[in-house]
């Protein structure tokens, strides 16, 4: 609802694709997944992360917001991707991100910079992945989640 405050937590975005899920809003398949990688991430991590789910917009299934701490998802397109079980995780990744220590960061970075340099011919998925250091370390994390989650 416009103007309403946005609840954080881990408490509240379980709750709330819980609920997206109850109301018929987003399919248990786009939210099991996301559902297990919120839970098997501690709970400190999630103290700023607020969760928002939208109808209709643009073909992007979901954002992060870091100045805000916002994950959105859209529903629509969620619901109808072909990679709708990677969409939460993927976010709630980028919220993992700013949590790094300077240490941490430098050292994935580096790890980021190989990668690119390994894989400067890669298309598709593997390109997106390498645009950037927030979706490299976004899909590495999402990557892992799901091999953990299909075992």
């Amino acid at each position: 609802i416009e103007g309403m405050p946005i609840g954080r937590g881990k408490r509240v975005a379980l709750d709330r694709l819980d609920m997206e899920v109850r109301m018929g809003k987003l399919s248990p398949d786009v939210a099991d997944p996301g559902r297990d990688f919120i839970k098997a991430v501690p709970d400190r991590y999630f103290d700023r992360l607020g969760t928002s789910y939208r109808q209709g917009g643009a073909a992007i299934g979901g954002t992060y917001d870091p100045n805000t701490r916002l994950m959105t998802i859209a529903r629509e397109v969620v619901n109808n991707s072909d990679k709708a079980d990677e969409i939460i995780i993927h976010e709630v990744s980028h919220h993992l991100q700013t949590h790094l220590s300077q240490a941490d960061s430098s050292t994935l970075f580096k790890q980021f910079t190989r990668d690119v340099a390994r894989n400067k011919n890669a298309v598709g998925q593997a390109a997106y992945k390498n645009q950037k250091f927030p979706e490299w370390f976004a899909e590495t994390i999402k990557d892992k989640a799901l091999r953990d989650y299909y075992k």
